[in-house]
């Protein structure tokens, strides 16, 4: 019986510890994907400035083979059209970032939606065995849910610590 108890106690913990792990990753999974939206955002509007600043370099290009303007300001075109090129490649790669971040997120429910069910497997087994009363069964089940615990324990000491995860500049 007292086998039986610790069994129960173990999985009621992992239980509680899964609990927490989602209640903590489900706010950080919702913060990725409206990171990730208004970066999306904002690589449109990057895209239609640079659309917008290239354009404006080809008409002052033109007029500068004509001479109608000066080369200072066919230099400041092309300063604003690289400058334009550059923001959009620093959002592009906030996008990536974002992205990544999603997928760790994701991954990291799933993982937890896939410990739950081995817990509720294991407890499922458990109720089989206390069914049975048969003490090689209890044994069975004791290591199963050990092993569910130990998974639980790797992927915690997997996760990167708050706030360490990234640096983002905006």
């Amino acid at each position: 019986q007292a086998r039986v108890d610790q069994t129960q106690s173990l999985l009621l913990e992992t239980d509680l510890f899964l609990e927490i792990e989602r209640r903590k990753a489900g706010p950080t999974a919702e913060r990725e994907q409206a990171e990730l939206v208004a970066w999306q955002a904002r690589l449109s509007g990057a895209l239609i400035a640079l659309e917008e600043a290239e354009r404006h370099f080809q008409r002052v290009q033109k007029l500068s083979q004509s001479a109608l303007i000066s080369d200072s300001e066919l230099e400041i075109a092309r300063i604003r059209r690289d400058k334009n090129k550059a923001e959009l490649d620093a959002v592009r790669e906030e996008v990536h970032k974002a992205t990544a971040s999603q997928a760790l997120s994701r991954e990291i429910l799933e993982g937890i939606t896939l410990h739950k069910q081995r817990v509720a497997t294991a407890r499922a087994g458990q109720a089989e065995f206390n069914f049975r009363l048969a003490p090689e069964s209890v044994g069975m089940a004791d290591s199963s849910i050990r092993r569910v615990a130990r998974t639980a324990d790797v992927r915690r000491s997997q996760r990167p610590a708050p706030g360490l995860a990234r640096h983002r500049h905006r």
